[in-house]
């Protein structure tokens, strides 16, 4: 499962972008030589995914979105410009720490938290700094591009949404989001899925269900 923050592999800020992400993808299915994969993607995740199912389209056979979002919309210049400037704000670390502790709902468990923050803020400030800005940009100029794309079947296993106010709630059965509604008018045979009572990282959170949609899914 893709997602952001949470791998080991060096990387140089310029080089940080949801397109030279889903380049890797995209040349490792080309060097395994592999078709009909799965890609599952997980936030951040979903962009790349998403990304390399459009470079790589004949080795793609499946996608899932885990807790996906659309964060950046209108000018991608600007969306960008608004996430450097909030990060400005605060500093670095204390916007990233504050942007994951968000993700959590108060459900969520303590310590499955702390962990799970202390590890993602561990993203050095250089990598960081250039990412989220560039994923908003992403968002604005190419996520309704991405999700028209999309011919494979697809998965939505959502949990989370980003209220009025912008602070992350748990969804409940029955529920939509703007994101929700963006991939049902985009990909309209997407099975949508909800997890709730949890935050963000429903992989983590409801690890359990979370595997068995995704089992269920690609078994079909």
């Amino acid at each position: 499962m893709l997602e952001m923050g949470l791998g080991q592999t060096p990387a140089e800020p310029d080089e940080v972008s949801i397109e030279t992400f889903a380049m890797d993808v995209a040349q490792l299915l080309e060097d395994e030589n592999l078709s009909g994969a799965v890609l599952v993607g997980h936030s951040m995740g979903c962009r790349v995914v998403l990304e390399a199912a459009l470079k790589a389209p004949a080795r793609v056979g499946r996608l899932v979105l885990v807790d996906g979002s659309r964060m950046g919309q209108g000018d991608p210049e600007e969306a960008a410009d608004n996430a450097t400037a909030a990060i400005a704000v605060l500093g670095y670390a204390k916007w990233a720490r504050q942007f994951f502790e968000a993700m959590f709902v108060a459900s969520s468990d303590a310590k499955l938290k702390a962990v799970t923050v202390a590890r993602a803020v561990q993203l050095p400030e250089a990598i960081g700094s250039a990412l989220f800005p560039r994923m908003n940009a992403w968002d604005a100029a190419k996520m309704e591009d991405a999700l028209k794309a999309v011919k494979v079947p697809t998965l939505v296993i959502q949990s989370t949404k980003l209220n009025a106010e912008r602070v992350r709630v748990s969804l409940e059965p029955g529920d939509t989001s703007p994101y929700l509604d963006l991939v049902r008018r985009l990909v309209p045979r997407a099975k949508i899925e909800i997890v709730s009572g949890v935050g963000h990282f429903s992989q983590l959170e409801a690890a359990g269900k979370v595997n068995q949609l995704i089992e269920a899914f690609v078994g079909k």
